[in-house]
């Protein structure tokens, strides 16, 4: 009763209903997927047969000698998602390398739409045969894992230590349940086994989980940012403006853009202080209202912030080369603390000026100035545009920009691999 009373004072009743209720999806989930698996099993010897020119490419590909690495994604999302993030990048570009496969294994229910294997690119696919592919005799497969994933368990990893295979676990975001939902024990097994065990091969994406994970060992543990493709934001002046773009910059002095989740983690005050300090200025929010944080900030109630919701990544240079300022306006909690913001490396391209809160991982770079306090970001606005007309200033952000690309993180994820 004790206990109870606890989480009463702590997370309120209906706080306790949902946390119950995401525990009892999470049961159902697991048992329709169990029911789903052994009815793949029963009709996965027709399938192979009515298919097998299509297995057998897949098998041929995986055994292509020009390939010093075969790359195996375990499916617990999919690749065309709204949010274009680091398990898509570094999948490409490492597909870049003439002697790297790369097999995105899908998830394959609710964006992507693939019958056994689609090509990408020469040396990328997207499939949804993980079971047929880790199961082929290969010396050179590496099962890609990250810790964002919640569907794989430890007997996956046992299982590929036992095939010889390596394990590559990608340790990109503070372990929290505002990230992943509810966890299941399960989740917190496995990655206690992979962190603890000296056959597997760990990146780490944020100084705070680097030093987590040195704390435990020191081999087999590479520290990589995200990063960004700098091609991706560079703008052309043919690309159409967005219509609120155009709205905008007739009603307003200054545009102030941000895009990204909007969820828990994001500093609604900040932003909230800020238009109200600035009414000559327009807020752009851009992005995936993640857990109704947005609507119960009311920060859509200031007249001079607007929310535009999801944009495609190939869009949004068309939007953040159109704006006067960049932010990352971000709560400082366990999770910020942690999170290496991708849409950092993509401000920078673009050589727009940057404003983010005291962040960890933005106070690593020169080119990111960064507010202590809500009345500090509000001040901080207006000297900070104007230094998109200082030339040295746009030439360290594209100067970092280019110290933190893609490519040079698929890099060092392939030198932690091969030493």
């Amino acid at each position: 009763m004790k206990r109870l009373g606890r989480a009463v004072r702590k997370y309120g009743i209906i706080g306790i209903m949902i946390k119950v209720m995401k525990k009892i999806a999470y049961r159902i989930f697991a048992k329709l997927d169990n029911i789903d698996k052994k009815l793949v099993l029963k009709r996965e010897p027709k399938i192979r047969k009515a298919n097998k020119g299509r297995y057998d490419f897949l098998e041929n590909l995986c055994k292509n000698n020009k390939y010093k690495s075969v790359f195996v994604f375990y499916p617990y999302t999919e690749w065309d998602l709204p949010i274009f993030q680091r398990p898509q990048q570094i999948a490409l570009e490492l597909s870049k390398r003439g002697d790297v496969l790369y097999l995105y294994c899908t998830a394959n229910h609710e964006y992507d739409n693939v019958d056994i294997y689609e090509e990408i690119n020469e040396n990328l696919y997207l499939t949804t045969e993980y079971d047929f592919i880790k199961n082929l005799d290969l010396d050179n497969r590496i099962i890609h894992l990250y810790s964002t994933d919640i569907v794989s368990e430890t007997e996956e990893i046992e299982q590929a230590l036992n095939r010889e295979d390596k394990v590559l676990y990608e340790y990109i975001d503070e372990i929290h349940e505002d990230i992943t939902q509810a966890l299941p024990k399960s989740f917190m097994q496995k990655h206690n086994y992979i962190i603890n065990n000296p056959d597997c091969y760990i990146v780490t994406t944020a100084d705070k989980l680097h030093e987590d994970i040195v704390a435990i060992r020191k081999d087999r543990v590479v520290l990589s940012t995200n990063g960004v493709h700098i091609e991706d934001f560079i703008y052309d002046e043919n690309i159409a403006k967005p219509g609120i773009i155009e709205e905008l910059e007739g009603k307003y002095d200054k545009i102030i853009g941000y895009y990204g989740a909007l969820a828990k983690w994001f500093d609604y005050e900040a932003v909230k202080k800020s238009a109200e300090k600035h009414p000559n200025y327009a807020f752009i929010l851009i992005g995936i209202e993640y857990d109704g944080s947005l609507k119960k900030s009311k920060l859509l109630e200031c007249k001079n912030v607007y929310y535009i919701g999801k944009v495609k990544y190939n869009e949004l240079i068309s939007y953040s080369a159109n704006m006067d300022l960049l932010t990352i306006p971000f709560l400082i909690n366990d999770i910020t603390e942690s999170t290496s913001p991708v849409k950092l490396f993509e401000y920078m391209a673009t050589g727009k000026p940057i404003l983010t809160t005291d962040m960890r991982e933005c106070r690593k770079y020169k080119s990111v100035k960064i507010a202590k306090d809500h009345e500090e970001f509000a001040s901080m606005i207006p000297e900070v545009i104007e230094l998109i007309n200082d030339r040295e200033y746009r030439e360290l952000l594209i100067q970092e920009a280019k110290e933190n690309t893609w490519s040079k993180k698929a890099d060092s994820i392939l030198e932690l691999l091969r030493k």
